[in-house]
């Protein structure tokens, strides 16, 4: 009697602790699944908007790609011609568009010329003919000669950059470009979704590039893995989800 109650004892066990598997295995692979999915969701939904915005960039940049004034002020700053001249006029021609640019979200509206230097910066006009070679979107776009958006580092701005070549009578002439900060998207993102993002980087791409005392006023390391920052806004987006909640 006791050797059967023992035998019956292990295949309770036995059962109970592969049907404890199976339910374990289940949920993880339901929780993957989920996770999964809304991984794609999401990434899906931050492709949608890098290209609504790149909509708005390119409807705002439709009479600069090919004006033909702009394109001969570019193409003589370019061979060193009416240098300071072109750039007041240039500046002049856009400076109330710069103004309607800024409301729609855009922070940055930036001329380089063929070689990578900056020849007009309408966000700081006292600041250009330093190269901005540094920056992977300036170089790839001297290299194909293509437009090329997406987020990029930069020394003081971390953002999403749209970045069109210019070109006079089949020449590269240059580039220009409009840029917006990474928490536009995060808050596009909250809108779509009426959920809480925060923006989290590698540490190795901010501490190759980002500037000391751009990356202490706006990044925290992140507690949960030493190798990435976090965007100090997660505090503020806390808060402006509780007060949406309420």
């Amino acid at each position: 009697m006791k050797k059967i109650f023992n035998i019956y004892t292990l295949v309770t066990l036995t059962l109970t602790l592969v049907f404890g598997i199976y339910l374990y295995s289940e949920y993880i692979f339901r929780k993957n699944t989920y996770i999964q999915e809304k991984i794609n969701d999401l990434s899906l939904l931050y492709k949608t908007e890098i290209l609504a915005n790149k909509k708005i960039s390119e409807a705002l940049f439709d009479d600069i790609l090919e004006n033909e004034q702009v394109l001969s002020l570019i193409d003589q700053a370019d061979k060193n011609i009416n240098k300071d001249t072109n750039r007041d006029n240039l500046y002049n021609l856009f400076k109330d568009k710069y103004q309607r640019m800024s409301q729609k979200g855009i922070l940055q509206f930036h001329f380089h010329l063929a070689n990578g230097d900056s020849f007009l910066r309408f966000h700081k006009v006292d600041k250009f003919g330093d190269s901005i070679l540094f920056r992977k979107s300036i170089r790839k776009v001297i290299e194909t000669k293509e437009e090329v958006f997406g987020f990029e580092v930069g020394k003081y701005f971390d953002g999403f950059r749209y970045v069109y070549p210019l070109k006079y009578k089949n020449r590269y002439i240059g580039s220009v470009e409009s840029s917006m900060k990474a928490q536009e998207l995060v808050d596009q993102l909250r809108e779509s979704t009426d959920s809480s993002y925060s923006l989290i980087l590698k540490k190795e791409l901010m501490d190759d590039l980002v500037d000391k005392i751009h990356l202490d006023k706006y990044y925290l390391p992140f507690c949960v893995n030493d190798n990435f920052y976090i965007d100090k806004n997660i505090h503020e987006n806390m808060h402006n989800d509780k007060n949406t909640n309420k």
